[in-house]
């Protein structure tokens, strides 16, 4: 059935419940009623045609229309005017858009009630099938997006009582983060970015903290008669003063530690202090590396024995707090607020994160988390 070239219908074109065995053809024509042309129900075994300069002036209604192959072209869309609900066709075909960006377009012409309160998500199920069953599966996975953003604020809308709120902002939020960290499930790299950055972040602040911070979570090596005091007042570099410094207190730790002293032109030289600190550590002891305590925090699965053997303090030796920010506040949890706190933050921040980010990636990854 052909309505094209210069076909034009000053009123409403009505083809409901018609069966046309073939191709619609509506292109280059013209439409000008209230309601240019409704298709309910119209079952169409070859394509639809609306392109090469198809017009409507009013609505076009393709609701529970079944058509092979879909002809258009964005420039005959009509913003707000088009009836979508129940539209299925296999494929989109001859010259029109199969992009992810012109087809949400497309939808977004939809009456602005379908797409507000009254949201119809079967043209988006539909336009994401189509896309996919032809190849375009990335453009597929865009519009499954959309289509769950467009519901986000669905409950806002719908929302009548503050019972009705709360629960709608509940739902925003878990909606929220299931698309910033996962797409719905259709992007799990996105969490694995997210990892990535909280790693690296992570590693930097430890890796900045000054010294005293971080010391052994085992308390026979923090108070270990073997390790000088001296050793103690950096626990990360296990190098508490630069050069070869020989006063007493050097000579005596070296000697108990059985190191010989080095020599060099002749002259006897007492080992540095870094040196003698780190022969003083228990060889089993894991050294402590700023990014690897970081990644053992952040991941719930990953034991890299950093997590075990270290841990931030806030006090030193004789209970003076580490690093004071306010050491002046007219309140004593002020005056106690030192960098040891922010270190014990940051773990505490890395593993609400990193099992929150872990399972959302084993679920995107795995298919639990919904992907439609």
């Amino acid at each position: 059935m052909f309505l094209n070239g210069d076909f034009v219908a000053k009123g409403t074109v009505s083809l409901t419940g018609a069966a046309i065995g073939g191709n619609l053809g509506c292109g280059g024509s013209t439409f000008e009623g209230h309601v240019s042309l409704i298709l309910e129900r119209t079952k169409v075994t070859g394509s639809l045609y609306l392109d090469d300069g198809f017009r409507a002036s009013g609505v076009i209604d393709l609701i529970d229309l079944t058509v092979d192959g879909l002809v258009d072209a964005e420039a005959s869309w009509t913003h707000g005017r088009l009836l979508l609900d129940g539209f299925t066709c296999r494929r989109f075909a001859g010259d029109a858009p199969v992009d992810a960006a012109a087809r949400l377009r497309w939808l977004d012409c939809q009456h602005p009630f379908h797409l507000t309160h009254d949201f119809r998500p079967q043209p988006w199920e539909q336009c994401a099938k189509v896309l996919a069953e032809m190849g375009h599966d990335r453009d597929a996975r865009r519009v499954r997006i959309a289509k769950r953003r467009r519901t986000r604020n669905l409950g806002w809308l719908r929302a009548n009582f503050v019972g009705d709120h709360v629960s709608a902002a509940f739902s925003f939020a878990g909606d929220l983060i299931l698309d910033v960290t996962t797409g719905y499930g259709w992007r799990p790299w996105n969490a694995l970015v997210g990892i990535l950055i909280l790693w690296a972040v992570a590693g930097w602040g430890y890796g900045s903290l000054p010294p005293g911070v971080m010391a052994p979570a085992d308390a026979l090596v923090y108070f270990s008669p073997r390790i000088p005091e001296e050793c103690k007042t950096d626990w990360i570099t296990l190098d508490p003063r630069s050069g070869p410094l020989t006063d007493a207190r050097q000579i005596a730790a070296a000697r108990d530690l059985g190191l010989p002293d080095h020599k060099w032109n002749g002259l006897s030289i007492v080992p540095e202090w870094k040196e003698i600190c780190t022969r003083a550590m228990p060889s089993e002891y894991s050294t402590f590396s700023p990014f690897a305590y970081a990644l053992d925090v952040l991941l719930p699965i990953v034991d890299l024995r950093q997590e075990k053997d270290w841990s931030p303090r806030v006090t030193d030796a004789s209970g003076e707090v580490i690093g004071r920010f306010w050491p002046t506040a007219p309140y004593q949890w002020l005056r106690d607020w030192g960098i040891g706190y922010v270190a014990r933050l940051l773990e505490w921040v890395l593993i609400l994160f990193g099992w929150t980010l872990s399972a959302l990636l084993l679920g995107a990854v795995t298919g639990v988390i919904r992907r439609d």
